[in-house]
């Protein structure tokens, strides 16, 4: 098959990069001694996560429900929803956890985070916090987190 014949969008990995890549992630991890938790968005597939993780713990990150319905449904049980959630996906995400997943959600909104602390589901949530970029979270020396 050549490249031109492949549809779009399709995953184009080169796997001796990819694993040098991952390799250097890990290694980075460990003299850090943090987890290796790695972001999926492009990939979206649990035989590039499989190789991301190595021997390490199953814990991943996702961009969206789906996603991590997938990926939940292929094993993964540790799963960080790094988008804000909504309150109106709180149900769908709730189904996640009653499997057994370990669901942290995010939100820099206090209606959302009132509807997390009032769902059934036990979440774990955590408070996104505006590093300096603008693009979202609460301000650090804001009155949001007292």
């Amino acid at each position: 098959m050549r490249i031109e014949d492949l549809q779009t969008p399709c995953l184009i990995l080169d796997r001796v990069i990819l694993e040098r890549n991952l390799g250097a992630m890990r290694s980075i991890a460990r003299r850090h001694g943090v987890v290796l938790r790695p972001h999926l968005k492009t990939a979206k597939s649990a035989d590039v996560a499989e190789l991301a993780i190595g021997n390490g713990p199953r814990c991943i990150t996702v961009s969206t429900l789906a996603e991590a319905e997938y990926f939940a449904g292929r094993g993964f049980t540790d799963i960080t929803l790094a988008a804000g959630i909504t309150p109106q996906k709180l149900e769908r995400a709730g189904a996640l956890v009653a499997e057994g997943v370990s669901l942290q959600v995010i939100t820099d909104d206090l209606d959302a985070a009132r509807a997390i602390g009032e769902h059934a589901a036990a979440f774990h949530a955590l408070i996104e916090v505006d590093s300096g970029e603008g693009r979202g979270g609460v301000s650090p020396t804001g009155d949001s987190l007292t």
